[in-house]
């Protein structure tokens, strides 16, 4: 389960708190953050105590920080512009936390407008493959 905190909804522990009590523990989540302000130690030590991923997010602006929380990975590659060392640079990522950390990785494509998702994941699903 992915929940994405909008751009204007600025990092507050308390909240977060009190909404991570209400989480069942044994349930795979992913935050994605959209305000810089969550990026901190503290909101990384919530997460890995209870195992949450942090959601890398990629677009044509900026990447999330690339950090372990949780024992699987959540991607949501937003660029629609992904060439091919791209996708090869994101498969060696996937496979470098597979081999380590993670038991499982879930990437999203998010491409609506240009219909580019399933190209890009084809893409990803043949480097990972080789």
């Amino acid at each position: 389960m992915l929940f994405q905190l909008p751009p204007l909804f600025h990092a507050n522990l308390d909240v977060f708190n009190r909404f991570l009590d209400w989480l069942p523990p044994e349930m795979r989540i992913a935050f994605e953050f959209l305000n810089d302000s969550w990026f901190t130690d503290d909101v990384y030590d919530r997460m890995r105590a209870r195992k949450l991923a942090l959601c890398v997010t990629d677009n044509e602006k900026s990447t999330t920080p690339d950090l372990v929380t949780a024992d699987f990975g959540y991607f949501r590659l937003r660029d629609e512009g992904y060439a091919p060392e791209d996708m090869s640079r994101w498969a060696d990522l996937v496979r470098k936390r597979q081999s380590g950390p993670w038991k499982q990785a879930f990437v999203h494509f998010n491409h609506e407008d240009e219909g580019k998702g399933p190209e890009f994941a084809r893409a990803l699903t043949a480097r990972l493959s080789a």
